[in-house]
Order: structure tokens, then sequence, then C-alpha cells
């Protein structure tokens, strides 16, 4: 199972646009800054999906998206393949993992991998 995590910017972004000669274009927005965040895995057998909304990224919410690992795979043994996000590599996560047995490889350079998979590009 492949995992990774991402941000996503939920403000507006100005850009170049069009609007009738002598009118203003107008580009409405909540005026807040936020951002989402979501842990995902991805399964090679079966490209199933399985993601986590948190509120920040920290061992507390990594934990929380293993633990849904495991409750949707309850008789499968999971080896997760991630990067070396801060997330992964802080205690509470790291003992979870090793108290359960599980295991998990950590690229030593996301980038090379992400370099030779466009998919991740």
């Amino acid at each position: 199972m492949w995992e990774d995590e991402a941000s996503f910017w939920l403000d507006g972004t100005l850009h170049r646009t069009w609007a009738r000669v002598g009118q203003q274009p107008r580009v409405d927005t909540y005026g807040e800054r936020k951002t989402a965040h979501l842990y995902g895995a991805v399964t090679l057998a079966d490209a199933r999906f399985t993601y986590l909304f948190a509120e920040v990224f920290n061992a507390q919410t990594f934990l929380r998206f293993l633990k849904q690992l495991v409750r949707q795979y309850p008789r499968r043994r999971i080896f997760l393949i991630m990067d070396n996000g801060p997330c992964h590599n802080l205690d509470e996560a790291g003992k979870w993992r090793r108290a359960r047995g599980s295991a998990a490889f950590r690229a030593r350079n996301a980038r090379v991998l992400k370099r030779r998979d466009g998919a991740w590009s």
C-alpha cells in the first residue's frame, strides 16, 4: 500500500479574467485563508483508495489514519510504503507501528521516486 499526504489551499486565487469593456470584474471569495490536509493510501492489488481529512499533519492525525487503515483491512497485514514526512517519524506513530509489528518502508529520497514514476509528479 502506498501512502502520501497533501494540502489544498481553499482560498480564491486572482488571475487574468475577462470582463465587458468598462466593467470591473468581480471575484467572490470567503475572505478567509483555509487549508485542507489529506492523508491517503492506495492498494497495489485493486487500487482501492483510503483517505482521511485532518486539521494538521502531526503524529496524532497520522496515528488516527493508521488506525483507520487497520479497521478497513482487519484480516490483512499492511505493508505501508511512504516517504520521510515529518509526521511519519514522530514517537507516538512509530511506537504504535512497532507494537503492532507493522512494516513500513520509507524512501530515502522521495524526490528520486517521484521523478521515476510519472504518477507521483
